[in-house]
């Protein structure tokens, strides 16, 4: 949880208390709860559970008929990585994900192909800490050894990724 105190002296007649996130009304609600704690004029704002959407600034304002006052600060909601990320193998070890080709035929050597995409990888999009599955259909003669690559750099074998060729579906 987020806890936003302020010390706030609401006057008299009491003041009214008006939270904004971002220039817009907050509406109290299941996350969203405030209080204000008349003898140590403690006002707070609990936001339970943290999200990086709940990041913004945040302003009360406080309202009498003898006047407005407030106060703002910005909330930073720095993002937890679910997933452990640490390679399962120090980096100058690392090898690329790569699928080597079983020795070639006689018969592949004669009529060799070039490596061809039948069926090209698809966009996905999962949730975190899902699996996640991408195939494409490749063919050619000798097989053709593979090499993953993510952003442009070989993926680095680790214990979170493996990879697999199909001789008989192509995938």
């Amino acid at each position: 949880p987020v806890l936003l105190t302020t010390i706030i002296d609401a006057g008299v007649p009491m003041a009214t208390f008006t939270w904004y996130k971002n220039g817009q009304p907050l509406l109290e609600g299941n996350r969203f709860t405030t209080k204000y704690d008349i003898y140590t004029k403690a006002l707070t704002l609990q936001v339970l559970a943290a999200r990086p959407d709940d990041q913004g600034t945040y302003t009360v304002r406080v309202t009498n008929p003898s006047g407005t006052d407030e106060t703002t600060c910005k909330l930073t909601i720095r993002p937890v990585a679910s997933i452990d990320t640490r390679p399962f193998i120090q980096p100058e070890y690392f090898t690329q994900l790569e699928l080597k080709a079983p020795p070639p035929t006689k018969e592949d050597m004669k009529q060799m192909e070039a490596p061809k995409v039948v069926v090209p990888l698809k966009g996905v999009q999962v949730n975190e800490g899902s699996p996640v599955l991408l195939q494409a259909t490749i063919v050619g003669k000798p097989t053709p050894n593979f090499v993953w690559l993510k952003d442009g750099a070989p993926l680095a074998a680790s214990n979170r990724l493996r990879t697999r060729y199909d001789i008989g579906t192509k995938q």
